[in-house]
């Protein structure tokens, strides 16, 4: 099956990469065990820098796993000393024959992003943190190395054992990634696209088809007092986002795009008045002038019944009313803008297919804080396939929901058609898929119809994307000046 692609935020990518084919669940808490009645598999990489061109990976058949895993592979050097602040380097293969992938390599460290707060455990990994943390993992179905068969890639996601491949890959977190000056570059996370590109056998055919999550995760790692503002590198980023979207400089690929309701929850640090008003000026949006600082206080009021999280009423949730207030704010101001103009915009200049989510659930399983809401982060487990039926801490409406996500993005993966299946049946198999879990997903249709699917705990149901349309378009027509 030939692969479609696009590099839009927490991408999927679809083509061969390695020789290796296919994805699973990542269970990083779990012992990595060899299976005794599985062979080792062996799969080959072709970087520029090896002298032979190509390098042999050993990978592992873990018990109790039907798929194959090639686990931290390196694909930049280690980040120590001179390296410490500096752009990253493609990893030196040199002499190198062969990669032992049979273990997890260290996370990149990082600060706990929800402090005291957290709605749910900050986990590490297997093998803890470091600052040396710049690996590939790759999952692959049994035996697939040996196989010529080019199959369907998915960046970051997890998913059950289904004939794709599976790619992870660690970058620079917190202190160590997100200082100022050209961010994407410096992180990392420049070098993990660069990595996949260089190592396969047929790099031009390394595109990119799918946009999976919010838009600004892709143009701007936000610092919780940092909200707005382009990081232009000149690697990523040539210009302002507004601005290449404005001329038309983007892939024409078929894209899904979504936030979840109450994004800014987490990032919202403000009290009182002048803390907010500090929180407004310093947010990059709002320097422009006085009368912006006092629109943008104008339509982001002081009042309970209209901040995040959203449907809530006057409850506060022993906070100040400015939480609620200054939640908001940053959702709009970090996510939900910056999504509704690249889907008008991109409509505008079609011809592209774009679908659109709203995620509205809240997990019965993390004990998430009132306050919160819909947190930014809250679909991951859904995305990831973790709620099912044999684990008593998800009930069957997280499941029918996940198997859903699941569903969508598997059949967009393959079809670049969230509603298309795979040889004429649902991928997870029709009797995971039933009618409350799975609907049909229109496209977006652009400022007239702005069609959103859903996606709640009882079904799912298209609505208008019409919410709170005063204040986001004042938001981008900021951005858009600013931008020009």
């Amino acid at each position: 099956m030939s692969a479609r692609h696009d590099r839009m935020l927490l991408t999927s990518i679809s083509t061969l990469l390695l020789s290796l084919v296919a994805a699973s669940p990542l269970r990083r808490e779990s012992q990595v065990t060899q299976s005794r009645l599985a062979p080792s598999p062996v799969a080959t990489i072709c970087p520029e820098s090896a002298s032979e061109r190509r390098v042999t990976i050993k990978g592992i058949v873990r018990a109790g796993e039907d798929f194959d895993s090639y686990l931290g592979i390196p694909y930049d050097q280690a980040p120590f000393g001179d390296l410490r602040w500096a752009p990253s380097q493609p990893f030196n293969y040199g002499q190198t024959g062969s990669i032992n992938g049979t273990d997890y390599r260290s996370a990149c460290i990082q600060l706990s992003l929800f402090g005291a707060d957290s709605p749910i455990p900050d986990n590490a990994g297997a093998a803890g943190t470091s600052e040396d943390c710049l690996f590939v993992n790759v999952f692959t179905p049994r035996g697939a190395s040996s196989s010529n068969e080019k199959l369907p890639v998915w960046l970051w996601r997890r998913l059950p054992g289904l004939p794709i491949v599976y790619v992870t890959f660690n970058y620079r977190l917190g202190g160590f990634g997100f200082v100022s000056g050209p961010q994407f570059a410096k992180s990392g996370k420049y070098w993990g696209f660069w990595w996949r590109s260089k190592t396969s056998d047929n790099p031009r055919a390394i595109r990119c088809n799918v946009v999976v999550n919010a838009y600004a995760q892709l143009f701007k790692e936000f610092n919780r007092g940092d909200l707005i503002g382009q990081t232009i590198d000149g690697v990523i980023l040539a210009a302002s986002p507004y601005s290449l979207l404005g001329q038309g400089r983007y892939a024409r690929r078929p894209f899904i795009i979504g936030d979840v309701r109450d994004e800014g929850t987490v990032f919202a640090t403000a009290t009182n008045e002048s803390s907010f008003v500090s929180a407004v000026r310093g947010s990059g949006l709002a320097t422009r002038s006085n009368e912006t600082i006092h629109k943008l206080l104008e339509l982001y009021p002081d009042e309970p019944s209209v901040g995040s999280p959203f449907d809530t009423g006057t409850s506060l949730f022993n906070k100040t009313s400015t939480y609620k207030r200054a939640s908001a704010y940053s959702g709009d101001a970090m996510f939900q803008a910056a999504r509704r103009n690249w889907l008008d915009v991109t409509y505008a200049q079609g011809p592209t297919q774009s679908c659109n989510y709203e995620y509205a659930r809240v997990a019965s399983n993390i004990g998430s804080k009132p306050a919160q809401g819909v947190f930014h982060g809250a679909e991951l487990n859904f995305t990831r396939g973790r709620p099912t039926e044999n684990q008593p801490w998800w009930n069957e409406e997280d499941v029918n929901l996940s198997k859903a996500l699941l569903e969508y993005c598997l059949r967009f993966i393959y079809q670049g058609n969230p509603n298309q299946e795979v040889d004429g049946k649902p991928i997870l198999g029709s009797s995971n898929i039933t009618t409350d879990a799975f609907i049909a997903w229109p496209t977006y249709g652009g400022p007239a119809e702005r069609n959103t699917i859903l996606l709640e705990g009882k079904g799912r149901s298209v609505v208008k994307d019409d919410f709170r349309s005063e204040q986001l378009d004042f938001i981008n027509s900021i951005n858009t000046e600013y931008s020009a």
